[in-house]
């Protein structure tokens, strides 16, 4: 709500800030968490549950630039928690757990992401996750357990392949109703439905009608209206997003974050354009439709980037002249001179641009 999103600018700051990563402890096998503490006595911007900070590991332009999901809630914090999974092809988790455990020195930009916990709906809360896709659930489930009126049911549907990898698992606790599936489970795993979650067990959990009780009245309500968050691997996103449609739960209320290049909303009024990177000059075309962020690859340099769907701000960058479109829209505002190179495009012939 409005309250939300007034506390969201609260300690907000532009451009990178350094932090103190420090190892906070071991969650299941390959993951931690890492607390952030940052170096100056600024104040923090408080998150909204379910968004992500984009995290430099390193000081230089070079460094890797990831996005790690926020996995705690606090209205006023003091530091953030990262629970990153230590991925063997991963250098960036990788080198976050080397950093962490040395209690080095990390940048991030203000917490950022369009996928948020409603806190104001009257409607059951059910959160799907898989595997490290555990950690916005987290968030989530605390901001709405924090909530001052009443609080509808939440139900929290989790996979992960045993307990070993079950990070969090004492969590699930807290909601109305958790199920919990083990793909691998070992021999005494407990507390568990062995297998994968299908889309018929899901509409199983799902379908039945649940009571909740807006203004202090009891209703109840069929199981398709639900305010749903999804967070796992693609193909678990997909399996979970198209038994939702099979079921009749509305669009609207199925909400999940994509890291990936989303299709552009609008085709640019121009075909061609000359893209000016610092002297690096590029020709841009309507045709090929390439990102201000490609455009610049594809002449070979390496903007700083993290999310490729303007949600994370890594690739902020000054417009020098000329004229850009962004599409899709930037997750928060922009100044007039400011553009975000992973989701814009020329809107005038001529276009120079100051990297970061």
């Amino acid at each position: 709500g409005l309250e939300d999103m007034a506390r969201l600018k609260t300690g907000r700051w532009s451009g990178w800030r350094p932090f103190r990563a420090e190892r906070l402890r071991a969650e299941a096998k390959d993951v931690a968490s890492f607390t952030l503490t940052p170096l100056d006595d600024a104040p923090l911007a408080p998150a909204l549950a379910g968004q992500f900070l984009t995290v430099r590991l390193g000081n230089g332009d070079d460094a890797p630039v990831r996005s790690w999901t926020l996995s705690d809630h606090d209205d006023t914090p003091e530091q953030y928690r990262l629970t990153v999974k230590r991925i063997a092809e991963g250098a960036g988790s990788a080198l976050l757990h080397e950093i962490g455990a040395r209690g080095g020195t990390v940048w991030a930009r203000p917490p950022a992401g369009r996928v948020t916990l409603k806190r104001d709906g009257f409607m059951r809360v059910v959160l799907i996750s898989a595997g490290i896709g555990v950690t916005p659930m987290l968030a989530m489930l605390k901001a709405h357990r924090a909530r001052q009126d009443v609080q509808p049911p939440l139900l929290w549907i989790h996979q992960t392949r045993s307990g070993e990898t079950h990070a969090f698992a004492a969590a699930g606790e807290e909601a109305t109703l958790a199920h919990v599936f083990y793909s691998a489970p070992r021999e005494g795993d407990a507390g568990h439905e062995p297998g994968r979650l299908t889309p018929q067990r899901l509409r199983d959990i799902l379908a039945p009608a649940y009571k909740t009780a807006p203004f202090g009245r009891e209703v109840e309500l069929e199981g398709i209206f639900s305010d749903v968050y999804i967070c796992g691997p693609a193909p678990f996103e997909a399996m979970a997003r198209e038994a939702l449609a099979a079921m009749g739960v509305p669009p609207g209320q199925v909400r999940s974050e994509s890291f990936v290049p989303g299709a552009a909303d609008a085709v640019p009024a121009i075909a061609r354009a000359w893209v000016d990177f610092d002297g690096t000059v590029a020709e841009w075309t309507q045709a090929a439709n390439p990102s201000l962020l490609e455009l610049a690859e594809t002449a070979g340099l390496a903007p700083a980037f993290g999310c490729r769907s303007g949600s994370c701000g890594a690739c902020e960058s000054t417009l020098v002249s000329g004229s850009v479109e962004h599409s899709p829209s930037p997750a928060m505002p922009l100044a007039a001179d400011r553009v975000l190179l992973c989701c814009a495009r020329p809107a005038s012939a001529d276009v120079t641009v100051a990297l970061g």
